[in-house]
């Protein structure tokens, strides 16, 4: 992801000096205006490529996490694993023939992309969601913070990736078929946009490990008496199997 995303980076700089050179050329009528504009578009599908490659191995690792979060049952990989292929396949085709396709289908990458997530997210939030319960019914509220704080950030990370996407998505209608589609506001918009997807597809699925580096989660709580109490029965129970002529310590008692 970060080779991916450094190499999208600097493809997007040439892309802007490129851009402006082939302004330059526009307004002097230099010859070299079709070598320029050849070499735009050459840089534009391989940073179109590089976006579609950055997607997948994103989605990838969301996938992982679901996988390992339900227990690594294959069966869950099958709905979003045609989904990514879906939007990899319809991302290729859009980047290299974006001309001829329509803004419907040059959209659709987008769309699938976004559904993709929301599919994956809610298969990750969900499981855990029914192992909290199960966890409250065993447990009471000794492991409650633990699970609650895993879902939000799911949830969290999963909300910014779709954002920016359908924020994207918004400005590429406007400069297509909006009532300003020409201004300048417009197309200020679609490049923050453009410019901020190309970044959140990075930072949403490391974003989760860099808040429990940052020790934000709460993944260490003090013992609460249910702890205790099960950590005192678990030692006597160990101590049961060794051979000592010392007496065991008694059974902890509950004082209310």
């Amino acid at each position: 992801m970060f080779l991916l995303g450094t190499s999208a980076t600097f493809v997007s700089v040439g892309l802007a000096g490129i851009v402006i050179n082939l302004n330059k050329a526009l307004v002097q009528g230099s010859a070299n205006l079709p070598h320029i504009y050849q070499l735009y578009n050459s840089l534009f599908i391989v940073n179109a490529l590089l976006m579609v490659a950055n997607n997948l191995v994103t989605d990838l690792l969301f996938l992982y996490r679901c996988y390992i979060i339900w227990g690594s049952r294959k069966t869950v990989l099958i709905l979003p694993g045609i989904c990514m292929l879906a939007t990899a396949v319809v991302g290729c085709i859009s980047a290299v023939d974006g001309d001829a396709l329509s803004a419907a289908v040059f959209t659709t990458p987008y769309i699938t992309a976004t559904g993709t997530n929301v599919i994956l997210m809610c298969l990750t939030a969900g499981r855990i969601w029914y192992k909290k319960r199960e966890a409250l019914s065993v447990n009471g509220n000794t492991f409650r913070t633990r699970y609650s704080t895993a879902i939000a950030m799911i949830l969290e990370s999963g909300a910014i990736y779709c954002l920016s996407i359908i924020l994207f998505v918004i400005a590429q209608y406007f400069v297509a078929h909006g009532p300003s589609s020409g201004s300048q506001s417009t197309s200020v918009f679609f490049g923050v946009t453009a410019g901020l997807w190309s970044q959140i597809v990075n930072i949403a699925p490391t974003l989760i490990l860099v808040r429990v580096g940052m020790g934000h989660c709460q993944w260490i709580q003090d013992p609460t008496p249910a702890d205790g109490r099960l950590v005192s029965q678990r030692r006597i129970t160990d101590l049961k199997h060794i051979n000592t002529p010392y007496e065991l310590p008694a059974p902890v008692l509950e004082i209310k």
